[in-house]
């Protein structure tokens, strides 16, 4: 590997430029898909409009149609994150621009909330995060809402976007949503033991190629939870020690130790005066 090579690899790692292993036509379904989405979620806002600053909406769910069309199988893009995200954002959006005056310290401690909220819901949706941002700026056809800008436009606009993922989806089966529904070739059980070389980066970057489906995640960090895994299962596998059971065999070797060790006497041994005595003891 060359100098220039090399710094290249280093730097593309730096900031984040891997590699994509989908095919072109993975590309090109997750585009046509997306405009199918954003199309459903335009008329829908033309029927029922929200005021003037209802293209901030769209533009919010413009990031999550990048994850459910782009990445329909990732973690985020899944219906609960998607749903549950922009649910709880939203009404700790409006809570934090009902309840603080301050539009800068509402609008920080919205966006934070929501994370954590999400967090501890397990339902992380980055765009979860614009939705508790666009409560308190939105402007006063957004906040004159209330809660019912939790209902609509959010709500309604994500349901609107999942049931086009779904159904646009579900003409290929290995891209089908929710993830659970997606039909993937079906591989031999791994057993252990059964490994016939050690997998590095290459084999990964493979493997995630054969796939066809974009995953948000490197070969270098498979080949990290391998290595993880790895020494888990080695851990695992390790008979476990007990600390009271390692005492009491420390105190039992140790009390053998200490007792002190009596010579046994034979016959040969005994003295001749001692035998002597011990016939005429007997003769009498």
């Amino acid at each position: 590997m060359s100098v220039v090579h090399k710094w290249w690899h280093e730097f593309s790692l730096l900031i984040g430029l891997g590699d994509n292993a989908t095919s072109h036509k993975e590309k090109l379904l997750s585009g046509m898909g997306a405009a199918l989405g954003m199309y459903a979620i335009v008329l829908c806002n033309t029927i029922y409009p929200v005021g003037e600053h209802s293209i901030w909406v769209t533009a919010c769910i413009g990031a999550s149609a990048v994850l459910l069309f782009a990445a329909p199988h990732g973690a985020l893009s899944q219906p609960w994150p998607l749903l549950g995200g922009y649910l709880v954002s939203a009404i700790i959006g409006v809570a934090c621009q009902q309840s603080i005056p301050d539009t800068g310290i509402a609008l920080s401690f919205a966006v934070g909330l929501a994370i954590v909220a999400m967090h501890y819901l397990r339902c992380l949706h980055p765009p979860g995060g614009a939705a508790a941002l666009l409560a308190v700026v939105g402007g006063a056809d957004i906040t004159e809402q209330g809660y019912g800008f939790v209902l609509m436009p959010v709500l309604v606009n994500a349901l609107v976007l999942m049931s086009v993922a779904v159904l646009f989806n579900a003409f290929f089966a290995w891209r089908r949503y929710p993830a659970h529904l997606a039909q993937r070739q079906s591989r031999p059980a791994f057993r252990p033991g059964q490994r016939s070389a050690v997998l590095t980066e290459e084999d990964f970057a493979a493997a995630l190629h054969d796939m066809d489906s974009f995953i948000d995640v490197t070969p270098e960090d498979l080949q990290t939870l391998v290595a993880l895994a790895d020494e888990h299962a080695g851990r695992r596998t390790r008979p476990a020690i007990k600390p009271l059971e390692t005492v009491k065999k420390l105190k039992t070797l140790f009390r053998k130790d200490s007792e002190p060790v009596t010579p046994k006497r034979d016959a040969t041994s005994v003295k001749p005066s001692e035998a002597s005595t011990t016939e005429d003891d007997g003769g009498s």
